[in-house]
C-alpha cells in the first residue's frame, strides 16, 4: 500500500474510535415526558395523574405549579411524577411541570385543569312497610336527603287502597286500607331541582283479613266472658236511616259463659214510636275478652203490648219554636227492626260503668251511642232508692204538624218518698227558649220493679205557664242512687216528647260547688238555617269556691267546625238550698246545674241545662279538691271509651279502648259505625300522641282532640279539635279502665 494511502487510513479509524467515544462535538438524547394528567375533574371525587421523565442523563427532578386546591404531587425526585387528591374547589388552574435530568438537560408539560362543581346526590331515608292486611290501615313515609329542592315524587305498584301523598314535597306518604290481598311491587322516584334522581323499591304483601270475633254479626267467645256475672243497665241516644231520633233503655244480665239469663229493653223512636221489646233468652248472647270490649246481642221476638200505644197527656202545641228546630220531612210508619240487634261496648275499672254503641247498621238502620253501669239487684225496690235525687234528660219535641222537631234539655231535683215523687223543681230549654226555674210533681212506680232487671215504669209533671209538661217513662234501677230513664209517650203527636237521661242521688241542698271542676256540654246550632244544624260541644274546667265565686274558668267549643278556646275572670253562681239548683254567670254563658252526690257514680257532681240557643245539655265532673297538677305520666293504662249522642245524626259512633304509656304515646282499637255505611268497622287499630299540661287539658295528636282530665286520670272529657277538620264535632269519654285478669 503506497505510504499516503496508509496514513489515510489511520486517520479514518482514529476519527470513528473519537466518535464511538462520544468525543469530538456529538450530541447526548434529549429529556422528554409521557403520561398525562386530566384536563378536567369534580369537586369531591378522586383525581389522578402521571407523567414519566424519559431520555436524558442521570437523576431527574421535577418542578411543578398550578395545581387544583385539594390535589399534590408526588415522586418529584423520580422519573415518575404523581398527581393526585381530591378537589376541594370548583375552578380552572393552569398547571405546569417541568423536569431536569442531571446534566441540566429539561422538558416541560402544561394543561389547564377545569374542576367542576359536586354533583349533589340524593338519597332516600325511610321506609315503606313489606306487609299489610286487607281491612287494616297502612302507613309509610319516606324523605328525600341531598340534592336541590324542589322535589317531586312518582311513586307505583301501591296496593289497592293505599294512595300517595306529598309528591311535590320532600317527604311522600303512602297510605290508606288495603282493599284486596296480592303482592305488589312498589318503586318510588324522587327528582331534584336538577334532574337528579335516586329510587326506592319494595315488595309489599298484603294479606287477607284475619277473622274478626268483636262483634261479628254471628256471636262468638272472646275468652273472658266469667269476669261478667252481675247484672248490667245501658242507655243509648241516636237517629234512624232517615235522622229521626231514637233511644234505648235495657237490662241484661250475663251468665258467665257467653248467655243472657234476663233481659228488658225499651226502644223509643219518633218514627217507630215506644216499644217495650221481648227479649228471647235463648238467641241473646255475650262476649267479652281480655282488652276490655265486649259485644251483646239481644234477640227480639216481638213487643209487649201496641207498636204505638195511644198518645200520652203531654205538652202544649202553643210552645214557642226556637233557634234548635230541626226541619223533618221523612217519617216512615214503623222502622224498629224486630230481630237480634248488636251493641258493642267497653268496661272501666272493675267492670263498673263503661261506654256502648248499637254496631248492627246493616241490620237495624240505627246508629246509638251511650252509658252503661254495673246494677246492683239488691236495690231494685223503691224503698232502697234515695230520699232525693238531681236529673238530666235531653231529647226532642215534635213541634208542628209536619213533623219538625226541636231540641230539648231539661235538668232538675226531687224528693222520693217509695216512688212517690214530690219538691219537683226543673228548668228546660226548648229550641233555644229557656223556661228559667220550674215546679212540679211524679210517681216512679205505675207496675212493680222487675226484681230480675230493676224496670219500672212512672210519669211526672211540670207546670209551666203555657200549661202542665207531663210525660210517662219507663226506669232501669242502677243503684239505689242512680236511675237510667227512658220516656215511653208516642212522641209523634205535636207537643209530644223523646227525652232520656240519668237521675242521680242529690248533693244535700246546703252543700255549694267548692273545689275544681270539668264540664262536658253538647247542643245543636242551626243558626245556619239550613235545618239539619251542626254538632255543638263543648268541655271546660273552672275552680269554684263555697263562698260563690268561680275565680278562673277555660271553655273549649266547637261549633259546627269553629273552634275556639277562651279563659274567663271573676264568675260567680248562685245556689239555692232548697233545691240545689246552681245558676253560673260571668263564665260566657250562664248555664244551669243541679247538683248531685258525686261518690262511686262516675264523679258526675251536677247535670247542666244551658239557656242558650243551642238548647244545650250535659254534666259537671269533679277534677279535685285542690288545684291539679298533671304531666303526661297522669295518663297511663287503659281506657274505656266512646262517643256521646251524635245531636244532628249525620256523623256516627265509635266504641273501644285505648291505652296509653304515661310518656306521650297511646294505641287504640275501635268499631265504628258511620252513617250511610252499610258494614259497620270493627277491630279499627291506631296510635298517635298525647300531650297533657299542668291544669289537665290536652290533646291528642296535635290538636286533632282536646281534652281534660281530673286529677287521678280516671275521667277524660274530649272534642274534636282544631286539626280535626270535621264540621260535625262529637263529644267522646274516657274512663279509666281495669280489664279482666
Amino acid at each position: 500500500m503506497p505510504r499516503r494511502s496508509t496514513y489515510a487510513f489511520l486517520l479514518s479509524l482514529v476519527f470513528v474510535s473519537v466518535q464511538l467515544l462520544g468525543c469530538g462535538g456529538g450530541k447526548s438524547n434529549p429529556v422528554a415526558i409521557g403520561g398525562t394528567v386530566p384536563a378536567t375533574g369534580t369537586v369531591g371525587v378522586g383525581y389522578l395523574g402521571t407523567l414519566m421523565a424519559t431520555g436524558g442523563s442521570g437523576s431527574y427532578m421535577w418542578t411543578v405549579g398550578g395545581l387544583p386546591a385539594g390535589v399534590m404531587a408526588s415522586g418529584t425526585t423520580s422519573a415518575t411524577l404523581i398527581v393526585s387528591g381530591t378537589p376541594t374547589t370548583a375552578g380552572t388552574s393552569p398547571f405546569t411541570a417541568t423536569v431536569t435530568d442531571s446534566k441540566g438537560h429539561t422538558a416541560n408539560f402544561s394543561v389547564s385543569i377545569v374542576i367542576s362543581a359536586a354533583t349533589p346526590t340524593i338519597t332516600i331515608m325511610g321506609s315503606l312497610p313489606a306487609t299489610g292486611t286487607v281491612g287494616t290501615p297502612y302507613a309509610g313515609l319516606l324523605t328525600a336527603s341531598g340534592g336541590t329542592a324542589p322535589y317531586t315524587w312518582v311513586v307505583t305498584g301501591l296496593p289497592p287502597g293505599v294512595t300517595p301523598s306529598g309528591t311535590n314535597s320532600a317527604a311522600v306518604t303512602a297510605s290508606g286500607t288495603p282493599t284486596t290481598a296480592g303482592t305488589s311491587a312498589v318503586s318510588a322516584t324522587v327528582t331534584d331541582a336538577n334532574t337528579n334522581t335516586a329510587t326506592f323499591t319494595v315488595s309489599v304483601v298484603i294479606s287477607a283479613a284475619a277473622l274478626t270475633t268483636a262483634c261479628a254479626p254471628t256471636p262468638a267467645l272472646r275468652g273472658k266472658e266469667s269476669a261478667l256475672t252481675l247484672p248490667y243497665a245501658f242507655l243509648l241516644k241516636g237517629h234512624d236511616a232517615n235522622d229521626l231520633p231514637v233511644a234505648w233503655a235495657g237490662s241484661f244480665t250475663p251468665n258467665g259463659s257467653g248467655g243472657i239469663t234476663a233481659a228488658d229493653v225499651d226502644f223509643v223512636g219518633t218514627a217507630a214510636g215506644p216499644e217495650s221489646l221481648q227479649v228471647q233468652l235463648a238467641g241473646s248472647a255475650y262476649s267479652y275478652g281480655s282488652d276490655g270490649r265486649g259485644c251483646l246481642y239481644l234477640a227480639f221476638s216481638g213487643l209487649n203490648g201496641a207498636a204505638r200505644p195511644e198518645p200520652g197527656k203531654v205538652g202544649n202545641a202553643s210552645l214557642g219554636h226556637g233557634k234548635a228546630r230541626r226541619q223533618v220531612k221523612v217519617r216512615p210508619a214503623v222502622l224498629a227492626n224486630v230481630g237480634t240487634v248488636v251493641f258493642s261496648f267497653s268496661l272501666s275499672s272493675s267492670f263498673e260503668t263503661g261506654r256502648i254503641g248499637e254496631f248492627d247498621y246493616v241490620n237495624s238502620l240505627l246508629v246509638a251511642a251511650g252509658q252503661m253501669h254495673q246494677q246492683t239487684a239488691a236495690d231494685f225496690v223503691l224503698s232502697h232508692l234515695s230520699s232525693n235525687f238531681a236529673f238530666g234528660f235531653d231529647g226532642w219535641l215534635t213541634d208542628d204538624a209536619e213533623g219538625d222537631i226541636e231540641r230539648t234539655a231539661i235538668a232538675g231535683s226531687f224528693a222520693n218518698a217509695a216512688g212517690t215523687l214530690s219538691n219537683l223543681t226543673a228548668d228546660d230549654n226548648i229550641g233555644g227558649n229557656a223556661s228559667g226555674e220550674l215546679t212540679g210533681n211524679g210517681s216512679l212506680s205505675v207496675t212493680p220493679v222487675s226484681t230480675t232487671t230493676g224496670r219500672g215504669t212512672g210519669s211526672y209533671t211540670i207546670t209551666t205557664t203555657e200549661g202542665p209538661l207531663t210525660f210517662d217513662f219507663a226506669y232501669y234501677i242502677v243503684s239505689g242512687s242512680d236511675i237510667y230513664i227512658l220516656s215511653s209517650d208516642d212522641p209523634a203527636p205535636v207537643g209530644n216528647f223523646i227525652l232520656s237521661g240519668r237521675a242521680l242521688k242529690s248533693a244535700a241542698t246546703s252543700v255549694a260547688l267548692n273545689g275544681f271542676y270539668m264540664a262536658a256540654i253538647s247542643g245543636i246550632d242551626l243558626s245556619s238555617g239550613d235545618g239539619v244544624g251542626n254538632n255543638t260541644v263543648t268541655i271546660g274546667s273552672f275552680q269554684a269556691t263555697s263562698a260563690g265565686a268561680i275565680p278562673t274558668a277555660t271553655v273549649s267549643a266547637n261549633d259546627g267546625g269553629a273552634f275556639q278556646t277562651q279563659s274567663f275572670t271573676g264568675g260567680s253562681y248562685t245556689l239555692d238550698t232548697s233545691t240545689g239548683r246552681v245558676a253560673i254567670a260571668g263564665v260566657g254563658t250562664t248555664p244551669v246545674v243541679y247538683l248531685t252526690a258525686t261518690a262511686g257514680e262516675d264523679d258526675i257532681a251536677a247535670f247542666v241545662v244551658g239557656t242558650d240557643a243551642a238548647a244545650s245539655s250535659g254534666f259537671l265532673a269533679l277534677q279535685g279538691t285542690s288545684a291539679p297538677n298533671l304531666t303526661n305520666a297522669s295518663l297511663s293504662g287503659g281506657y274505656a271509651f266512646g262517643s256521646a249522642e251524635d245531636v244532628v245524626g249525620i256523623n256516627g259512633s265509635t266504641v273501644g279502648v285505648f291505652t296509653l304509656d304515661g310518656k306521650g304515646n297511646y294505641t287504640n282499637l275501635l268499631d265504628a259505625v258511620s252513617v250511610g255505611e252499610i258494614a259497620s268497622k270493627p277491630d279499627q287499630a291506631g296510635s298517635g300522641t298525647f300531650t297533657v299540661n299542668t291544669g289537665g287539658s290536652g290533646n291528642f295528636d296535635n290538636g286533632s282532640v282536646v281534652f281534660v282530665t281530673n286529677a287521678g286520670g280516671t275521667l277524660v272529657l274530649a272534642i274534636d279539635g282544631p286539626a280535626n277538620g270535621t264540621t260535625q264535632p262529637l263529644l267522646y269519654v274516657f274512663i279509666e279502665q281495669v280489664v279482666a285478669p
